[in-house]
C-alpha cells in the first residue's frame, strides 16, 4: 500500500474529543455505554428527521423499546429535533 499514512494529528480535533472524551478514565463502563448509545440514537433519530418508527427501523428495535431507552437516557425532542 502507497501514499502518505494519516496520523492522529489529522483527525479534526472534534472527532477526537468525542470518540475519546477526557473524562472517559472515570466514567464506569455503564455510563460510557450509554453516553455512546446516546449519542447513537440521537444521531439516527436526527438522520431520520424526528421519526421514531424510522429510526427504530434503522436501531433494528422495537419502537416501544426505543421510546423506553430515550426516557432512560433522556432524550427529549430538543436533543434530535432541530
Amino acid at each position: 500500500m502507497a501514499g502518505p499514512c494519516i496520523m492522529p494529528t489529522d483527525i479534526p480535533v472534534y472527532m477526537q474529543i468525542q470518540a475519546f472524551p477526557e473524562n472517559a478514565s472515570q466514567q464506569t463502563l455503564k455510563d460510557f455505554r450509554n453516553q455512546a448509545e446516546r449519542q447513537h440514537i440521537i444521531a439516527t433519530l436526527k438522520k431520520y428527521d424526528g421519526n421514531i418508527s424510522q429510526a427504530a427501523i434503522a436501531l433494528e428495535v422495537a419502537r416501544t423499546y426505543l421510546h423506553r431507552r430515550m426516557l432512560q437516557l433522556n432524550i427529549e425532542k430538543k436533543d434530535y429535533f432541530l
